[in-house]
């Protein structure tokens, strides 16, 4: 659109490598205040992560950045420094969505100034998991006053879906550094095949071939339980799915965003001479021709 905001919120556009595309030749305020009572209707709809409509109440306007939380998240709370996957989506003042080459991607990103810029930062900071906010700002464009709506989700850094029970013979899987870890299975023989065994079931969407998955995990030896590999805590990774072991991608295709795999996999699947156990959590997925 060749067009430009305020550096506050090119920056955090720049950062998420959003769909925040700007609006030409505006000025923002800089003080954010709770929501007024017209901003308080302000509609929005759209299943958390996807990409959102919004309408607004004719004539509205706003005269410094004010903040609505449109849903209540009940997850982990934000604060600085943490790591946390976000969709962002901006709109103009009659409710237009702004389009953007990434428009509906998660992202993961850090809060911090660097990693979303500093207003985002303040606006996320205190905010849980599962929320989504709405940021409101008067706009200046080519002399005209206008509103810019930005549409931000905080997606979850850990599964939540329905609890399934595990197979018999299946390792047991503990709280190990809040992370989810499997534990030893000594001299048990390891099973000869690929075993996918969903812990939690998710609601969200199928993960599909060629896509990009963003996941937490970790990966433990099946008879000694030593940890070979794992993310950190509530810090996610994206991976794609045609760069991952033969094992860890036939677990994870087909499954739902939002849930807990438990994998067995043989050697002939995990490029190893060992039996590899995996718990892997689906956070997001989206497809690998977009830019994140």
């Amino acid at each position: 659109m060749g067009v430009a905001i305020s550096r506050r919120v090119a920056a955090a556009c720049a950062a998420l490598a959003l769909a925040a595309t700007a609006l030409a030749g505006c000025n923002t305020q800089e003080k954010e205040t709770e929501a007024s009572p017209q901003v308080q209707s302000v509609v929005v709809d759209g299943s958390l992560g996807s990409i959102p409509s919004v309408a607004l109440p004719k004539g509205m306007s706003v005269t410094s950045r004010e903040k609505l939380q449109a849903v209540p998240g009940y997850g982990r709370q934000l604060t600085e420094g943490s790591s946390a996957i976000l969709t962002v989506t901006t709109f103009d003042g009659d409710g237009a969505l702004i389009e953007g080459e990434a428009l509906g991607v998660p992202k993961i990103v850090k809060i911090t100034d660097e990693g979303v810029g500093t207003e985002l930062a303040k606006s996320l900071i205190g905010e849980h998991e599962g929320s989504r906010i709405v940021l409101l700002e008067p706009v200046q464009i080519k002399s005209k006053d206008t509103t810019l709506v930005t549409v931000v989700d905080i997606l979850p850094t850990v599964a939540e879906g329905t609890v399934s029970e595990l197979p018999k013979g299946m390792p047991e899987v503990k709280l190990v550094n809040e992370r989810q870890q499997a534990s030893a299975m000594g001299e048990a023989a390891p099973p000869a095949k690929l075993v996918i065994a969903p812990m939690l079931t998710g609601q969200g969407a199928q993960v599909l071939e060629n896509q990009h998955v963003m996941v937490t995990f970790t990966q433990t030896h099946w008879s000694s339980g030593e940890l070979v590999d794992a993310t950190e805590p509530h810090t996610p990774i994206t991976l794609n799915l045609n760069g991952v072991i033969p094992g860890l991608r036939a677990g994870i295709l087909d499954q739902r965003v939002g849930s807990r795999l438990l994998l067995v996999i043989p050697p002939d699947q995990a490029a190893g001479t060992d039996t590899l156990v995996m718990v892997v959590d689906i956070l997001a997925a989206f497809n690998s021709d977009v830019q994140n």
